[in-house]
């Protein structure tokens, strides 16, 4: 090989050697290192760029099973490797720790895992996740400290390149978790609450705040397990004030919202979060099932805490609805979820609008009920009004019906009834954007697109488009 033959060429292919698929791409970079010595150092570079780790667990009943032992096995090598040879961990940009249960203290293995944090000092991406697969909900901070120690945790996060934090179901993790370092920039907190405790309290030194670009968040993750928003509808506020997190700059938003929230819990997000963003672009909104009253609709679309300069600059706006039928006789009264007409004619950047809705659960619901003039009440705000999102490009909707158990017969006709009288009745009549053609023109690309799902089969069942 020449010696003049620029490394970041080699970089660029090595990197797409790396991407190709799961173990092929581990395969190629293995067979790299092992092709010669000139390519060693940089090949090793790709290997441990992305690792995840799985630390054995106090669960024995995960002992016989083969994919659990295969991580494990698969983690206690990879752990022995960057011990022989710390300056492997340097390579380390990405860091998922994965847990499947409480981790085993007495395990050598967990012990030697946390002596590998501290030379792992180029972290850009850390991930700690609670694996729903194995039917553990949520795992207690305090197991993962008491596993790893406080110095080896703190030491991880306290990387000057982390710039992607992401907790999902830590149930009282404390705050020094969460950096505050000026290159932090993205922040993921699902189902994870955070402790009383502040970084002042743990001894642990901040150069904050992070100045977030983007917050992907769910509001359980506000709130303590059990406790409803209505006990408590501020407890958002009291969690997140312990993070030292600056939230005006925030371009991306991903808020969800759980079918119990009370009026009052959707106001606790306002002075916090929502009426401190100067500089949003991307909303997304996930919401369950609303059941609330009509007149009380108007309080539960994030769109109305926002302050003015952020619907000023907001381009794009995604909302996704899961309609979790779980009682029979049950009817779609509010498939949009809120009111959205006026709110929408102070939008002035709005480009693209997507929303997307999953009907699941006792599907032998009351179909007649759930094929009215509400799915009407969004395309006639947008297409009624020219005020209405004046710089709309693209209006989308996809709709999931989704029958768990092929099975249950009753599910299954309710189902298909409901998606016929749908296609023939409630979209041509409701929803098309031909039906609007004298009221207004608008150059709005529109599509509407519908899945079915039974058991583990997906086929397309419906799709139009329309462009004027």
């Amino acid at each position: 090989m020449s010696p003049t033959f620029p490394e970041e060429i080699l970089d660029h292919i090595f990197g797409l050697v790396a991407r190709d698929g799961c173990r092929g791409g581990i395969k190629g970079l293995i067979s790299l290192c092992l092709a010669s010595k000139a390519l060693l150092s940089i090949s090793q570079s790709h290997l441990y760029r992305d690792i995840t780790i799985y630390p054995h667990t106090v669960r024995p009943f995960l002992d016989h099973v083969a994919e659990y032992e295969a991580m494990y096995t698969s983690t206690r090598l990879l752990v022995r490797t960057l011990l022989d040879n710390p300056l492997l961990a340097t390579h380390i940009q990405k860091l998922v720790l994965c847990f499947t249960g409480e981790p085993n203290v007495d395990d050598q293995c967990t012990a030697s895992i946390a002596t590998t944090f501290g030379s792992m000092n180029r972290v850009r991406t850390l991930k700690l996740i609670c694996n729903w697969e194995y039917g553990y909900s949520r795992i207690k901070f305090s197991s993962i400290e008491s596993a790893f120690g406080r110095n080896a945790l703190a030491a991880l996060v306290s990387s000057s390149s982390l710039e992607r934090m992401s907790l999902k179901k830590i149930e009282n993790c404390s705050v020094y978790m969460v950096p505050s370092t000026p290159v932090l920039r993205h922040l993921e907190v699902l189902g994870t609450t955070f402790s009383t405790e502040s970084a002042h309290d743990v001894a642990i030194s901040t150069d904050g705040p992070a100045h977030l670009n983007s917050l992907k968040i769910d509001i359980q993750s506000a709130n303590e397990r059990n406790n409803s928003f209505e006990d408590r509808p501020y407890r958002a506020e009291a969690n997140f004030s312990r993070l030292n997190l600056d939230v005006s700059d925030i371009e991306t938003l991903d808020i969800g919202l759980p079918s119990t929230l009370t009026e009052a819990g959707m106001h606790g997000w306002k002075p916090f979060i929502l009426g401190k963003l100067k500089r949003l672009q991307h909303l997304h909104w996930r919401t369950e099932n609303m059941s609330f009253p009509s007149h009380r609709r108007y309080d539960f679309c994030p769109l109305r805490h926002l302050n003015r300069a952020s619907l000023l600059t907001l381009t794009h706006l995604t909302v996704s609805i899961d309609h979790t039928l779980l009682l029979h006789n049950l009817a779609i009264k509010n498939p949009y979820a809120c009111v959205w007409d006026d709110v929408l004619t102070q939008l002035p950047q709005l480009e693209t609008f997507f929303i997307f809705m999953l009907i699941e659960g006792d599907l032998d619901f009351d179909v007649s009920g759930s094929l009215g003039e509400e799915w009407g009440t969004l395309p006639n705000a947008i297409y009624s009004d020219p005020r209405t999102c004046p710089s709309l490009k693209e209006f989308r909707v996809d709709l999931v019906v989704q029958v768990d158990d092929k099975e249950v017969k009753e599910e299954v006709a309710g189902a298909k009834a409901f998606l016929e009288g749908f296609t023939k009745t409630t979209y041509p009549r409701y929803i098309h954007p031909g039906r609007y053609a004298e009221i207004v023109e608008r150059r709005i690309s529109f599509s509407f697109k519908i899945q079915f799902e039974v058991g583990k089969r997906s086929e397309p069942y419906f799709y139009d488009e329309h462009n004027r």
